[in-house]
């Protein structure tokens, strides 16, 4: 579905501040894959987000959406925008409409929809973000912060985006709330089909939701593997300041000291049940 190739970003060119945020970017993304993109703090995560959409502009290299090149004369990076939705860190702070349904509706009365048509499909997507019909007409100011965050996610997801792309979006939430945003996106990715590219610092999430990993570090893919892959590489995400998720290292723990795990272990579930079986074969 999208594909980077030789992708360069510098900011500043040809200044004294000249800064490369991205250097040989080489990865594809396929239609309904649910990737993580995790890494240190600027090791490039947010700068590689804003590429997706055309938000931000490479300096050189190409991006193909469904094999088509963004950069060529002519392509409409207009409507790029409608089918890859951009959510950042804290969306909640973009809400600004009186009621939380205007606010759904303002992106599409921006695309041309009709008035009925645009109230239609915002009520499809808040259904979908799972937000009630009882808080259509309050101010999005008065909801909860998670109830906030669903209500900024249903706005991109009324424009029927095909590719979801969300930068630590769960991001100052409780327990409660980031699960439930984690689970909205398990559910829009296994059952509406949409390909969901989350980024984020939490090693417990990306190995329980991603089906993919990729690594970043200094403006670079460092790796490119499955959750499993990547996290039995321990000492190259120490060296650039990641670790892998507690459960997997409660495991990796438990096998120095003799009992017969799964270290390849990496989700709490996978974890409980390695450690139930190896306690079983102990004690028989």
């Amino acid at each position: 579905m999208i594909e980077f190739k030789n992708i360069n970003l510098v900011y500043d060119v040809n200044t004294p501040d000249e800064t490369i945020a991205l250097k040989d970017i080489n990865f594809s993304i396929d239609s309904g894959e649910f990737v993580a993109i995790i890494g240190h703090t600027g090791s490039g995560k947010s700068s590689l987000v804003k590429l997706f959409n055309g938000l931000e502009i490479a300096t050189s290299g190409e991006i193909l959406y469904n094999q088509e090149n963004i950069y060529k004369k002519g392509y409409d990076l207009y409507k790029l925008k409608k089918k890859i939705g951009l959510v950042f860190q804290y969306p909640e702070n973009q809400l600004f409409e009186l009621d939380v349904l205007s606010d759904v509706c303002f992106g599409l009365l921006n695309y041309g929809v009709s008035q009925k048509d645009a109230v239609i499909k915002a009520k499809e997507a808040l259904n979908l973000v799972g937000v009630d019909e009882k808080f259509y007409h309050m101010s999005p100011f008065e909801l909860s912060g998670g109830l906030k965050r669903r209500v900024a996610i249903g706005g991109v997801l009324a424009m029927s985006p095909d590719i979801l792309v969300l930068d630590e979006v769960t991001a100052g939430l409780d327990a409660k709330g980031k699960e439930k945003i984690l689970n909205l996106l398990k559910k829009l990715n296994t059952e509406k089909g949409r390909t969901i590219i989350l980024v984020s610092h939490s090693m417990e999430d990306v190995a329980e939701y991603s089906q993919r990993i990729l690594v970043m570090n200094q403006g670079t893919i460092r790796y490119n593997d499955t959750p499993k892959n990547i996290f039995k590489k321990i000492s190259g995400l120490e060296s650039i300041g990641l670790s892998v998720p507690k459960a997997n290292h409660i495991v990796r723990q438990l096998k120095q000291r003799g009992l017969k795990v799964d270290v390849t272990a990496i989700t709490i579930e996978e974890a409980k049940n390695t450690i139930m079986q190896a306690v079983g074969d102990f004690r028989g």
